[in-house]
């Protein structure tokens, strides 16, 4: 340790004499290329920086100039914008007020042809009220006269009834007579002449015959079913009483032989037939298919229809014949109902029509339209206009 501090010493000294002496040695070529190189890293650091910041101010100056332009820009379609929306509200406007005058127009065009209208019907309305005012007070007889007819014809039509129709008729005549008017003298002509087609026509009483079969099937479960009859016997029936008188022992002592062998053995021929006895249950479906075939006939009766009701009505009787009891009263009597009934007439083709109801309804059209003659002519409808559609704002070239 105390050896080297001389030497180190002995650097120092030389390294200070030669900073120390004004000229350069040749040794001394080293040492200042070491002292230059920190001088040269410092030049290089700032010309960097200097790069740097001159790039940085270009790009800044670059984006401020397109930060510029772009405001520019924004401004410049601000004030096409508002310059197109200006053009369209004033065309809108335009528009407006021209489609506003045209249905102020059409409104008055329209109310003059409503007024003119309606003065014309009011003129006809007023005609017709004049001609109805000099009618007579008595022609509502005229219409309550064709109702009256009217009705006769449905209860022809409907119920059958020639009796109630008839009468109709009469009453109709009456009113019509009551008028004292030559003019309705066809119409009374054809009153008669219904009424006297209608006197010749039958009646049809559907509504008793309907009925008396209804009562016939409630009695058909007493109609008494026929039994098994056994026939009388073709033979006398022998004489077995003995005389008084001794000289007749013979034939007294023969009738005592044939009664102790009648009292044992009997043989009687008989001519006719057994039939036999029907099962209760086949009596039970025997009534209940009687009652079907009455409210068969009551069915066709109510419809028209003849030849059903007929034909309904024979087989009741044949089942009568056949399986009932015909020596009762009450069998009897229930066929004789049933022969009364079918001699009910239950169908008739009547007119469908009157002829007294086209001749009335011809007069009262030929007044109607003489009213109509003598009154002014109605106007035709006023036809609505069509409606224009409103036209559309266009849009100018430049609006967004």
């Amino acid at each position: 340790m105390s050896e080297s501090k001389p030497a180190n010493n002995k650097v120092e000294s030389n390294l200070k004499s030669e900073d120390e002496s004004p000229t350069p040695r040749p040794d001394n070529k080293v040492t200042k290329a070491s002292a230059a190189t920190p001088t040269q890293v410092s030049k290089t650091a700032i010309v960097a920086l200097l790069i740097g910041l001159i790039a940085t101010a270009g790009v800044g100056g670059v984006y401020y100039w397109h930060v510029k332009e772009q405001q520019a820009l924004e401004q410049k379609i601000l004030q096409q914008s508002q310059l197109a929306l200006t053009e369209n509200n004033n065309k809108i406007q335009q528009l407006l007020k021209q489609q506003q005058k045209e249905n102020i127009t059409a409104t008055t065009q329209a109310l003059n042809s409503f007024k003119t209208e309606s003065q014309a019907k009011i003129a006809y309305l007023e005609g017709v009220i004049a001609r109805l005012e000099q009618n007579q007070p008595s022609d509502w007889l005229v219409h309550e006269a064709e109702y009256l007819i009217r009705v006769a014809g449905r209860t022809i039509w409907l119920e059958r009834d020639t009796s109630a129709a008839i009468a109709l008729l009469k009453d109709a005549e009456q009113r019509i007579q009551e008028l004292n008017n030559p003019s309705f003298l066809d119409v009374r002509k054809a009153i008669h002449q219904d009424i006297a087609k209608l006197n010749l026509m039958p009646t049809l009483n559907t509504e008793a015959v309907v009925l008396s079969l209804l009562g016939l099937e409630q009695q058909v479960s007493a109609l008494p079913l026929d039994s098994v009859h056994i026939p009388t016997s073709s033979e006398q029936e022998p004489n077995f009483e003995l005389s008084e008188s001794a000289n007749d022992w013979r034939e007294n002592l023969n009738k005592t032989w044939q009664k102790f062998l009648a009292d044992f053995i009997t043989v009687r021929r008989r001519t006719a037939n057994v039939e036999p006895l029907m099962a209760p249950k086949y009596q039970q479906n025997l009534r209940q298919n009687l009652q079907l075939k009455l409210q068969l006939a009551q069915w066709a009766a109510s419809k028209e229809h003849k030849d059903l009701y007929i034909a309904t009505l024979a087989d009741i009787k044949s089942w009568l014949n056949e399986y009932f009891d015909m020596a009762e009263s009450s069998n009897q009597n229930f066929i004789k109902n049933i022969q009364e009934i079918e001699s009910q007439l239950v169908t008739f083709n009547y007119a469908t029509e009157l002829t007294s109801l086209t001749a009335i309804r011809r007069v009262l059209a030929g007044q109607k339209n003489t009213i109509i003659d003598n009154s002014p002519v109605s106007p035709e409808p006023i036809q609505k206009q069509e409606e224009k559609p409103a036209q559309e704002p266009s849009t100018s070239e430049g609006s967004i």
